[in-house]
């Protein structure tokens, strides 16, 4: 296929109505689907990408679909994410390497545009406080993927609900494989929004948690970044006073004088 018509298909995508682009989103969905099954797992790691990279789907207009109308685009996506999810042989992968964080993204595989845009239809669902995407988190919830969870706290990071936030966030201590090195670090979003409304409980824990957070993926050079970006965004009127001791440690370690 020529530039041309690449170029074409993109653009057609682009002018559809609703419901059209949603029903050929479907479709396209589902064709993905049908090849990683017709294979089998052997050739997995490709076919799993492709499903949420379908050809002639820019990031922008999924992007709109989302924002237009997040629930009927949830509708159409979430179930075919979760049974995309549930064919993945290795749903957490892990590369455990020790290794400069910082310039590091870690992402699993079912990373792309589609995944992209459910994650803001979620999200604005939440922030909403549509009632439907509580039914959403707790579908999420029945699978055991880390695109799922990342979808998970990239939503609660939006919800009123902070004690349910942070107390999801306390039993997943493997923070790093909820979308580290993109845009937005989705735990620094849920920390950022509820360290200042969860309760006197839950913040003791989180603060705990984040004082104690040292993964051995953090090599020696970039030993307590995590750690540190965390820090900077706990509520400050809470902090105990370790915690306002390290944060000024990591910060002269971390950032440069000019």
């Amino acid at each position: 296929m020529v530039i041309e018509d690449i170029e074409r298909e993109h653009d057609r995508r682009a002018s559809l109505d609703a419901d059209e682009a949603l029903a050929l989103l479907a479709d396209d969905l589902d064709a993905g689907l049908r090849r990683v099954e017709k294979r089998g797992v052997g050739d997995a790691d490709g076919l799993l990408r492709a499903v949420m990279r379908p050809r002639f789907w820019s990031a922008p207009v999924l992007s709109s679909m989302a924002a237009r109308d997040p629930e009927r685009f949830t509708d159409t996506v979430l179930d075919r994410f979760v049974r995309l999810a549930n064919i993945d042989p290795e749903p957490r992968f892990r590369d455990d390497a020790a290794r400069d964080v910082r310039e590091s993204v870690i992402a699993h595989r079912l990373n792309g545009p589609v995944y992209g845009a459910l994650a803001e239809a979620l999200f604005s669902l939440a922030w909403s406080e549509a009632a439907v995407y509580a039914d959403h988190v707790a579908q999420l919830g029945d699978v055991d993927h880390d695109a799922s969870d990342e979808l998970v706290c990239r939503t609660l990071a939006a919800t009123q609900d902070s004690e349910a936030a942070i107390g999801w966030l306390l039993h997943r201590p493997e923070w790093y494989w909820l979308g580290w090195g993109h845009d937005r670090w989705p735990v620094m979003d849920v920390v950022a929004m509820h360290s200042g409304r969860c309760s006197d409980g839950h913040f003791i824990r989180l603060e705990d948690a984040i004082l104690t957070f040292s993964p051995a993926l953090e090599n020696e050079e970039c030993r307590g970044f995590g750690r540190y970006e965390l820090l900077t965004v706990l509520d400050r009127e809470r902090m105990s006073d370790d915690a306002r001791r390290q944060l000024m440690e990591l910060h002269h370690r971390f950032v440069r004088k000019s």
